[in-house]
């Protein structure tokens, strides 16, 4: 916020919108009386069902850049602090230019600082040049320099990992000091990389690569040219169950619509805050708690959900239309659902016509049959989650509260009520059955 030239820079702690509402109240008594209807407008337009959403309960915030505007001189800096779990130590990488030529250069640092550099096997002619510089030619022997860094130790996968970078009048290059805790790097042009102290040299080095399988990017060359029968026979079948994170699955939605659903390999429906394309407030009106909704759809008694691969077979309707039939059998009861979207209050008009946020309904028909010649009792299941507390009315599925931990102690749940009424899905299911909830 800025006003007259003067910034306001507020700093919170891991908080929820309900604290942080009640925190900037608090503070308005310190704004400028000129700011404060503007303020006041834009804290109402934080949704309540925000609250409700598993999404909000973050438990710490990121700052990624801070930008300070002000005008005039800028007040001194009394402290500045950076916070992270990587610590700082000190590591020793020998880098030897084994080709001849010109390896004169400099060497920079990042997520790191250079401590010193020194000559290894340096001749006559030459010499380092300041702090991180060097001039060096490389004629019959081997040279090279000794960096000693203060490097970061971190994770593996931490944006903190120190990169070094150097510069020759030869190849530029860069490497990850971590790199060497595990092996020496060899570069293909004349450039061998190990921890100060490693008693490996080049030549042992090469001849361990030798004894190892040869990289697949060196055996293209001689590969024969590929064939569609040999792609056939190599390239294993699709594993619809490994495609993650969520299993293969076809968007079901309407032409120029941003709300969406998908349907899983084995007819589950499902819909994902993260995916979809939102803008403005359209996150305010997905009410549901946390990231996904899932609908699923298992059958008999035990109830099987279908994870594995191949227990349900999936088409759309005529080879083209976004029209999704779904078929399994089940304990001598074949199902096929049968799912597709369209808008809730009226026609399918054209895009053009549209705004991009009305509502979208899925429609899912089952037809159950009997494939043996005996009676037999069919179950549909449909499993909601995240957990809620749901009640049935006649033809309606409607969400009362969500399910959250209780006292972390008793390691048990309790339902957290809604303030008001959710429809999930309304259910029509003919004549000679009903649903009712367990």
């Amino acid at each position: 916020m800025q006003k007259d030239g003067r910034t306001y820079t507020y700093i919170f702690d891991p908080v929820d919108i309900s604290e942080l509402r009640a925190g900037i109240e608090a503070a308005m008594s310190s704004v400028p009386s000129a700011m404060r209807s503007g303020l006041r407008r834009q804290l109402r337009a934080i949704p309540e069902t925000l609250e409700r959403a598993e999404d909000s309960l973050a438990c710490f915030r990121s700052t990624l850049k801070i930008r300070l505007v002000g005008t005039g001189d800028p007040p001194a800096i009394a402290e500045i602090r950076a916070y992270t779990d990587s610590t700082w130590q000190e590591e020793e990488a020998d880098v030897r230019f084994e080709e001849p030529g010109d390896w004169s250069g400099s060497v920079e640092v990042v997520n790191g600082c250079l401590v010193e550099a020194s000559g290894l096997d340096f001749g006559p002619g030459d010499k380092l040049e300041g702090e991180s510089s060097w001039s060096c030619h490389v004629e019959d022997e081997g040279k090279g320099v000794r960096l000693r860094v203060l490097s970061a130790d971190c994770a593996p996968d931490s944006n903190d990992r120190t990169i070094v970078t150097v510069r020759t009048a030869q190849r530029s290059f860069s490497f990850l000091l971590s790199d060497l805790e595990k092996n020496p790097i060899y570069k293909d042009y004349g450039v061998f990389i190990k921890r100060a102290g490693n008693p490996v040299d080049l030549e042992e080095f090469t001849k361990e690569i030798a004894a190892k399988p040869r990289p697949i990017y060196e055996r293209v060359a001689e590969e024969p040219e590929q064939s569609y029968e040999r792609a056939a026979r190599e390239i294993p079948p699709l594993d619809v169950t490994k495609q993650a994170p969520f299993g293969r699955y076809l968007p079901l939605g309407v032409e120029a619509g941003r709300q969406e659903f998908a349907l899983r390999y084995n007819g589950e429906l499902f819909s994902t805050k993260a995916e979809l394309k939102l803008r403005g407030r359209d996150a305010a009106r997905l009410l549901w708690p946390g990231t996904d909704i899932h609908y699923r759809f298992p059958t008999g008694d035990p109830p099987d959900f279908r994870e594995d691969g191949d227990a349900t077979k999936q088409r759309v309707l005529e080879d083209y239309l976004p029209i999704v039939v779904s078929e399994w059998l089940d304990r001598e009861i074949t199902y096929q659902q049968t799912a597709l979207t369209a808008l809730l209050d009226g026609p399918m008009s054209p895009q053009e016509e549209r705004r991009g946020d009305e509502d979208v309904v899925a429609l899912l028909r089952f037809v159950i049959r009997n494939a043996t010649s005996g009676a037999k009792r069919a179950r549909l299941w449909l499993v909601i989650s995240p957990q809620e507390e749901l009640e049935v009315r006649g033809d309606k599925v409607i969400a009362l509260g969500r399910v959250v931990p209780d006292v972390p102690v008793a390691r048990q749940w309790r339902v957290q009520p809604y303030e008001g009424e959710y429809l999930r899905c309304t259910v029509d299911t003919g004549e000679g059955s009903q649903p009712f909830p367990l």
